[in-house]
């Protein structure tokens, strides 16, 4: 079977984006959605809030990806990557790094913004120095570390995924 993999956004769940698996499956599609490793409020995976950053979320991607493409009823080389918001910039990035082994791509807004809002020091309801970001961003359940203003403030979007060149939706 063909493989579609989906990543929600900040803060969210794999709930957010069981719809769009369920329309994948209903379509032939082994889908899969997952939580990012500390990825949203509620989530089911291990990790905090405060350790993710767009960085973490690849690798967190590149392993569900290994591991849907190793069950025995899977096309590892009909590779679909759907991703909303941060999981669409995340998606996009590891599209990039896979290149051809991806052959779809779906971005539902994704969330190319992420450098341009830590330069411009407001990301989601946080507001910071980007020259001296702080080690934490906002407090309580919803508080960030530092460093995931730090992974993206120098970063250029379109220079993390130009390497993909296959279709996009």
């Amino acid at each position: 079977m063909p493989i579609a993999v989906v990543s929600h956004g900040f803060l969210a769940t794999y709930g957010t984006t069981r719809h769009y698996a369920k329309w994948f499956a209903e379509r032939g599609f082994a889908s899969y959605c997952f939580d990012f490793v500390g990825g949203g409020v509620g989530c089911h995976s291990d990790g905090k809030l405060q350790d993710m950053t767009v960085i973490t979320e690849k690798p967190d991607l590149r392993s569900v990806i290994d591991y849907v493409s190793s069950l025995p009823y899977t096309n590892s080389e009909d590779l679909t990557l759907m991703g909303c918001s941060q999981g669409g910039f995340v998606s996009a990035m590891v599209a990039s790094e896979l290149k051809e082994k991806v052959s779809r791509l779906i971005l539902f807004y994704p969330a190319l913004c992420i450098p341009d809002d830590a330069r411009a020091g407001k990301m989601m309801f946080f507001k910071f120095d980007p020259n001296n970001i702080p080690d934490k961003l906002g407090a309580g359940p919803l508080a960030l570390s530092g460093d995931y203003a730090r992974a993206v403030v120098n970063m250029d979007p379109y220079e993390e995924i130009k390497g993909y060149k296959g279709s996009v939706l």
